[in-house]
């Protein structure tokens, strides 16, 4: 067999070496024949030899009076083999072997790069601008599918995900394309989606703060383009493959005077319509809890439109457990800054609060926003009432860890809450009576909080671990004390309190426990007391 570079020479010098390709082409299989150094190089030297009959204009659409048919026949073959090159670099994103993985998607940029320069040469003018998306689409949906091999465990992984992230984030107009891609492969063929894959890319991409016009894959700057052709943008002078269907946004683009890789509406756009079709997707648990991390920060600002995302957050927060803590930030979000009306937000919050609240993963996360939501000095006293008395009640099955955070936490409702504070004064209820506060009501207004007492916090006094029975103490005096900063509880586990108590300085001496010794008259047993020096 000739060497692949000879091949790729030959296939170069004239029209008689074009059936080299096919020998490159069939070294690009992964069929457990060829190594993967093998597949390494026919993958570059199909790429060059592709890339150079680009800039030799043979790809370069003719009219077909212009064409002869043998110039027919050899542009055709030339095309259908091109594609498949490409469907054979596509199928190296699911190699074994991340670096194969990751030359891949730079042989497919590559070619993506020289197809466009190609259709630029093609049109009237090589002033216009254009994407070929044909290549990059195939390239989308080849990384963002699940993979094929039911059998096996997806090889995609940490190296390609970070390497297309670090390329989307450096050419804008790979960004736009890759988020209107995914969008409508995620509406087309929602089941075909990998969310994992996907979601660590989408989540990852720089916002559009910076748009300068010059970082384009393509090699097409915005300073080539004349501000008379940006002007009609949206029709004539924006140019991409037929799949591309983004019309809207390119009109758009065209009244902000602007090209739409450098427009920040066509972005933002792109990124609404991509982010809600993936919503839609069916998803894992972990995937979904990963989305609603990062809703607040990464989503909702980029949105055009945020409260379309209304639906998706009001359902995560009536899921109950672990996904409505998570979904509290995101539907704050809307009601504090998008004018969401959410008539039961507070009474559906109450009922988050149940035996596993104070030993989930995001108990912290949870209480900074409780605290946020329980700021206000207009809050009807019997609402905080409820709030501080279940918490009370919760705090007697709980971990020190998640006491120390509930002590504070009280105590700084007092004090914003002045109206409260006669439940500390009230007297504990008897046996016969009871207390009229009642834990399994989830409304807070008939819950009866406020004409109980917490009595729970004078039990917290006598808690076995010195550090929680003297911070509950503050309520045996008056609350005269400034406000706690919560952050300094939030982060204390039981380990860090176990810490703190064995790092206490012990007295000089110890008073043990009274010590039995037997008599040497009588045989008995006597008792006595021994102070061992420590």
């Amino acid at each position: 067999m000739k060497e692949i570079a000879t091949i790729a020479k030959e296939a170069l010098a004239s029209k008689t070496g074009l059936p080299g390709i096919v020998t490159l082409l069939d070294l690009m299989l992964i069929d457990g024949k060829n190594k993967n150094s093998t597949i390494h190089a026919a993958s570059a030297a199909s790429t060059h030899v592709f890339c150079k009959l680009f800039e030799r204009k043979e790809f370069a659409k003719k009219t077909v009076n212009a064409m002869t048919d043998s110039e027919k026949k050899v542009a055709s073959w030339l095309r259908e083999h091109l594609d498949i090159c490409t469907s054979r670099l596509t199928d190296l994103l699911a190699s074994n072997e991340p670096s194969l993985q990751t030359f891949a998607v730079d042989c497919l940029l590559k070619i993506v790069r020289e197809e466009t320069i190609n259709l630029m040469s093609s049109q009237k003018s090589d002033t216009e601008w254009v994407f070929e998306n044909t290549v990059f689409s195939k390239l989308v949906n080849a990384l963002c599918s699940k993979s094929k091999a039911n059998d096996k465990k997806d090889s995609r992984g940490v190296a390609i995900t970070s390497h297309v992230v670090e390329l989307l984030s450096t050419w804008d107009d790979l960004k736009l394309y890759f988020m209107r891609n995914l969008g409508k492969l995620a509406k087309a063929q929602p089941d075909s989606v990998d969310v994992s894959i996907a979601f660590e890319i989408l989540s990852q991409l720089h916002s559009e703060k910076e748009l300068t016009g010059s970082n384009w894959v393509t090699g097409t700057t915005a300073s080539k383009i004349s501000t008379k052709k940006r002007k009609r943008l949206g029709k004539s002078h924006v140019k991409a493959s037929s799949e591309d269907d983004s019309s809207n946004e390119e009109d758009e683009a065209a009244t902000e005077n602007i090209l739409p890789p450098q427009s920040k509406t066509a972005h933002r756009k792109a990124f609404t319509d991509c982010w809600l079709a993936y919503l839609k997707i069916e998803m894992s648990m972990e995937v979904y809890k990963k989305i609603l991390l990062v809703m607040h920060k990464t989503i909702i600002p980029r949105m055009t439109q945020p409260t379309l995302l209304i639906d998706f957050l009001t359902e995560s927060y009536n899921a109950g457990g672990a996904v409505s803590l998570l979904a509290l930030n995101g539907l704050f979000t809307l009601i504090n800054q998008h004018n969401l009306d959410y008539p039961d937000f507070y009474q559906k919050l109450y009922t988050l609060l149940d035996e596993n609240l104070l030993n989930v993963k995001y108990r912290s996360r949870f209480f900074r926003l409780l605290d946020l939501f329980l700021s206000s000095a207009y809050l009807p006293a019997y609402l905080v009432a409820a709030f501080v008395k279940r918490l009370s009640r919760l705090s007697l099955v709980a971990s020190p860890s998640a006491v120390v955070i509930v002590i504070p936490f009280i105590y700084n409702l007092m004090k914003r809450h002045p109206a409260i504070i006669t439940m500390i004064h009230q007297a504990e209820p008897s046996e016969s009576e009871g207390d009229l506060f009642d834990m399994s009501e989830n409304d807070p207004a008939k819950c009866h909080a406020l004409e109980s007492s917490l009595w729970e916090l004078h039990s917290l006094h006598m808690h076995y671990l010195p550090s929680v029975s003297s911070l509950a103490g503050i309520f045996q005096e008056p609350l005269t004390k400034p406000f706690y900063d919560i952050e300094d509880f939030l982060d204390l586990a039981y380990s860090s309190l176990f810490d703190l108590e064995a790092k206490k300085e012990l007295p000089e001496d110890v008073p043990m426990a009274p010590v039995m010794k037997k008599s040497e008259n009588s045989g008995s047993m006597d008792f006595f007391v021994d102070v061992v020096a420590m």
